[in-house]
């Protein structure tokens, strides 16, 4: 794992010896990251610095999607080999909710909604509360491989394994979908970093939130 600020060059090394990292979130409260390893088949995390790393989910057949909700303090993710979305609260037990081949999952906090991709036949986005109730689709049939997404405003931007591209398009009808970036590798994870996906409320506060945009990949 490597850490940079947008307005630096250099990278900083805090983490090594990892194999098959496919998804990556942090906890802005405990400010700790969690990361899928699908070779392991854990959820783990760490301080930011490097510290306390520890296991906090086994058997995680195959995690290709990961989501910290650290407002509510829950962790959710998707594991394609059983088909189903996941949730717990960060220190706590279980829940599953059955999907058809889930990929990437993002959290839109202004609304309480889930965001999460599907390449099962027809490939969609779809999204629903945070309990997994009340899904619309939002594309369908039209995505040759969606993966990761996330969300900001009334804009949805995911990647594409097929196309290699970076796309958006709005989050709740499709419509102004556009292609922003071509890649020469499948993009495995992305992120919006604004000041406005972090909500005011019991957890958060403006004061040391990240003040300048950027839209990140791995």
């Amino acid at each position: 794992l490597l850490w940079s600020t947008f307005l630096r060059k250099a990278y900083s090394l805090i983490l090594q010896g990892l194999t098959s990292v496919v998804a990556l979130d942090f906890d802005r409260v405990e400010k700790r990251l969690y990361w899928i390893d699908v070779n392991r088949r854990v959820i783990e995390r760490m301080s930011f610095n490097g510290s306390n790393r520890e296991v906090v989910v086994n058997g995680v057949l195959h995690g290709e999607g990961l989501a910290v909700d650290w407002v509510a303090r829950k962790l959710y993710w998707v594991d394609s080999f059983l088909d189903c979305l996941k949730v717990s609260e960060l220190d706590g037990p279980v829940i599953t909710t059955k999907l058809a081949w889930p990929n990437g999952i993002t959290i839109d906090y202004t609304n309480d909604m889930l965001y999460w991709s599907d390449v099962i036949s027809v490939h969609f986005y779809r999204y629903s509360d945070l309990d997994g109730r009340h899904r619309h689709t939002v594309y369908n049939g039209n995505l040759p491989h969606p993966f990761a997404l996330t969300v900001f405003e009334d804009t949805v931007y995911w990647t594409d394994w097929n196309t290699r591209t970076i796309e958006k398009g709005n989050k709740f009808d499709g419509s102004g979908r556009e292609a922003l970036v071509n890649t020469t590798h499948r993009p495995f994870d992305i992120h919006v970093c604004h000041p406005y996906r972090q909500p005011i409320g019991m957890y958060a506060q403006r004061e040391g939130c990240v003040h300048t945009p950027g839209l990140i990949m791995i």
